[in-house]
């Protein structure tokens, strides 16, 4: 953001987002935790270089902070699409030809003969379903409903299938919006295939199942309408289409555009943005703590270093803890207080190791871990140290004393929430999920950075949009709006003059 060399600047942009897709993910992990704990609180953890080049002067460290969390999310954002569509293999064929036809490998007329013809398709199939045999809706009277109960559990169970991957389905609704931007075409026919026809073959499937004349044609039923919401995921093997690559290039191209607008901006319209509503932007606070100030890793075999989410139950005796890795977040990894103290022998050296650890989960339970033979009365005068919010263990290791231990998570649940899906940190599993709700609410949801331009400009002709605010929106539409918008204000005054 703050060099003068745009050929640099975007090279350093494309390295630093090929080597997030590539890391391996406890690596990628450990680096966005950091991160999210240097842009915390509006990135008040984060210092610059003073030099000629860059920051000429302290003063700027405000604005540099700022242009600094601005490219950050526009990394992130790019990577929470790569983790949607790469990781969770959610990708089709609409979405694979918006991103070659957004990279210029095939011409807009013929990538969208494809995506055309795979919707008409499933769109047939599901009329046929409608329709059944006879061309009409299928119905049947109550001597078909007894002859044909033997059909019951098989239409039963393929149609909870079905509502199970409607649901999934429903849950990726703001994501695809999200990604296709003002595709608005190839959004439609990507929502209607993932979001509406399961909806009807769920209903209408029931039936065809119901009034299969023989076992083998409902067997045979069940199979084709699972078929036929596979089409659009199953095309692009079909055509050889290599996904992970047109994806990835698509998001390093779509990240350098929205870069170009971003440096295109003046000092005034970044703090316009956070000023209006700095809160809603980057001020998720969120914890990195080193506690025994172990270095910065993800999982190492040399080094015996594990960084994962880490969950902690009570042993089998009272005293006992019973620590260990997940690859997941769940409710025995959520910790509501932390309280620890150091050895006497090395609290004043670069490697402190923790001689009582008390932990007070968030389900309730009360945990003590200590060195073999010491009790919190016998530890020397050195006050305790504490956390109090939601957090995690990332990083464990214990002989005698606990020997590295790493934290990190929020003071509030709103926070912790938005932090790890922001940054794309693991996943919750559903007792994490009931736990963290039960426990507070999520409230209100990230309001986006199109939103605070609208609200901080009184100009009507680039901004008037519904006040509806999705619960993602893209860095480049709200930056091009607020920047155009002053450049409309600036010809409309010059007018006037």
């Amino acid at each position: 953001v703050v060099t003068k060399n745009m050929t640099a600047a975007t090279s350093v942009l494309t390295d630093l987002l090929t080597m997030f897709f590539e890391m391996e993910n406890s690596h990628y992990q450990s680096c966005a935790c950091t991160l999210a704990s240097a842009l915390s609180s509006e990135a008040s953890n984060t210092e610059f270089e003073v030099t000629k080049d860059m920051m000429k002067d302290k003063s700027d460290i405000k604005i540099f902070r700022r242009k600094f969390i601005l490219l950050m999310r526009i990394i992130f954002e790019k990577l929470h699409i790569k983790r949607f569509l790469i990781d969770k293999k959610s990708s089709n064929i609409y979405r694979d030809i918006h991103c070659m036809t957004k990279l210029k490998e095939e011409s807009d007329g013929m990538a969208y003969v494809f995506c055309v013809l795979c919707f008409l398709l499933q769109l047939c199939l599901i009329v046929y379903v409608v329709l059944g045999d006879d061309g009409q809706v299928i119905v049947y009277d109550h001597g078909s409903f007894r002859d044909n109960l033997n059909m019951l559990p098989l239409a039963i169970l393929s149609t909870i299938l079905s509502i199970m991957r409607g649901e999934t389905e429903f849950k990726e609704v703001w994501s695809i919006v999200y990604f296709y931007r003002s595709n608005k075409i190839l959004k439609s026919l990507d929502i209607i295939t993932n979001s509406v026809l399961p909806v009807v073959r769920s209903v209408f499937g029931f039936r065809l199942i119901f009034a299969s004349e023989t076992i083998i044609d409902a067997v045979l039923n069940v199979t084709a309408l699972e078929y036929i919401s596979e089409i659009d995921d199953m095309l692009p093997a079909m055509l050889n289409l290599k996904e992970d690559a047109i994806i990835s290039n698509y998001l390093i191209q779509e990240s350098i555009e929205d870069y170009i607008i971003l440096s295109g901006l003046k000092d005034e319209h970044i703090n316009r943005i956070f000023d209006m509503g700095a809160s809603s932007l980057n001020n998720i606070h969120f914890d990195d703590i080193y506690v025994t100030n172990t270095p910065e890793t993800g999982n190492d075999i040399l080094t015996g270093n594990v960084f994962m989410p880490y969950y902690v139950k009570k042993g089998t005796r009272s005293d006992d803890a019973i620590v260990g890795t997940s690859e997941y977040v769940t409710d025995d990894c959520l910790l509501q207080r932390i309280e620890w103290r150091y050895t006497e022998s090395l609290q004043n050296t670069c490697r402190p190791c923790v001689a009582y650890l008390k932990i007070w989960k968030l389900n309730g339970e009360v945990l003590e871990i200590k060195q073999k033979g010491v009790e919190p009365e016998s530890l020397p005068y050195l006050p305790s140290q504490s956390l109090q919010g939601v957090y995690i263990i990332t990083a464990f290791q214990m002989s005698e004393s606990v020997v590295s231990l790493r934290l990190c998570g929020s003071q509030s649940v709103k926070d912790f929430k938005l932090a790890f899906e922001h940054y794309s940190l693991w996943p919750f599993n559903s007792s994490a999920r009931r736990l963290l709700s039960k426990v507070k609410k999520m409230e209100t949801p990230v309001v986006s950075i199109y939103e605070m331009a609208r609200r901080s400009t009184k100009s009507t002709i680039s901004l008037r949009r519904s006040s509806h605010v999705t619960k993602r929106q893209s860095v480049r539409s709200t930056l091009k709006s607020l920047r155009d918008s002053d450049r409309y204000k600036e010809e409309t005054s010059e007018g006037y003059e």
